[in-house]
């Protein structure tokens, strides 16, 4: 209730969350719930960061360390900057290392199907000529 009176200004509106409130609400139904059914704690660091204010109220090393947070738990899939698009170096070298490794292990994807589903395609029994 607090992140919508915050996005809205106290207003009964629609649209989209603030980005700290938008990476607390992911964050909370990836992580912290999924956790907390295992019987896992949530850290300190987050459990304190969930419960910040909002974007415009804190400032400092709590801005600095949201924002982090932020571009942990939730990239902009409009950026072309984002990091969800693309790995780093060091992820590209781990990933190519490990193929090199297990070839058998590495399947190529595969193409996208085209054409009806087989379920749906007639057979020439299926027709009445």
């Amino acid at each position: 209730m607090v992140m919508a009176e915050r996005s809205a200004g106290g207003k009964q509106a629609q649209g989209r969350y603030k980005r700290h409130d938008t990476a607390r609400k992911i964050y909370i139904n990836t992580v912290a719930m999924p956790a907390l059914r295992m019987g896992k704690r949530i850290p300190p660091e987050d459990w304190r960061r969930l419960f910040l204010p909002g974007e415009n109220e804190i400032s400092g090393p709590d801005k600095v360390d949201m924002d982090k947070w932020y571009h942990i738990h939730k990239q902009d899939p409009r950026s072309t900057a984002s990091a969800s698009f693309q790995l780093d170096e060091g992820k590209q070298l781990t990933l190519l290392q490990w193929v090199s490794q297990n070839p058998t292990s590495y399947f190529r994807p595969q193409p996208a199907p085209s054409g009806a589903p087989l379920s749906y395609r007639l057979t020439f029994r299926d027709s009445k000529d």
